[in-house]
């Protein structure tokens, strides 16, 4: 992929209950902007350039109704760059140094309370929920290991290829595209698991 096609779209999002990419600036004189923008990739991907691409002036203050899924914090004067993703899935953060030449990098990995300290009492998020995402987790993973064939991913596959059939005669999917062998949990592997999801839910949601 080339790194124009990584460069994300910059407009800004929804609202502020929506999920969102973040970017800060503390610009030559010391004041901090905000900008809650549309989320998917790093801004990052920008480079400098993004100083002069944000959209509007920015805010001061701002309160998130959502925890965003990545941000970039770009101090000036100090000439600092930090950013933070929860799914750096392009790998932006081994291309840091290379979009930024010259700034100081600083990767955060996921860890948005780093920005939020950076903002210094201007952005404020919701508090993570652990014990609501091991929940979610749970689900989603019981979801995917004990779903029928025909909703798994080689399911879908035979699906697409029977659509195609008319118009691709002769057109053949093998049978490793198709082979369902993922080995499913025992009833004592999967109980095992569910314990210790409970577990860790009470240890989170015990009273300080």
């Amino acid at each position: 992929m080339r790194r124009t096609d990584k460069t994300p779209t910059l407009k800004l999002a929804r609202g502020r209950n929506h999920l969102c990419h973040l970017v800060s600036v503390v610009d030559a004189t010391g004041q901090l902007r905000i900008w809650p923008l549309w989320w998917n990739l790093s801004q990052a991907w920008h480079g400098p350039a993004l100083l002069d691409k944000l959209p509007g002036p920015g805010i001061r203050r701002i309160r998130l109704g959502k925890i965003p899924e990545g941000g970039v914090h770009i101090d000036v004067p100090r000439k600092t760059v930090g950013a933070w993703q929860t799914n750096d899935r392009l790998g932006v953060f081994a291309e840091l140094p290379e979009l930024w030449p010259g700034w100081h990098i600083e990767c955060w990995d996921d860890r948005f309370e780093e920005h939020v300290r950076q903002c210094d009492g201007a952005l404020r998020v919701p508090e993570l929920d652990v014990a609501a995402g091991i929940e979610n987790v749970q689900k989603w993973i019981g979801k995917r290991v004990f779903q029928r064939f025909e909703d798994s991913p080689a399911g879908q596959i035979v699906k697409l290829a029977e659509i195609l059939a008319p118009h691709a005669p002769g057109m053949v999917v093998g049978e490793d595209a198709v082979l369902n062998c993922a080995v499913r949990p025992t009833a004592a592997e999967w109980a095992r698991f569910v314990t210790a999801c409970n577990r860790l839910r009470r240890a989170e949601t015990k009273p300080a």
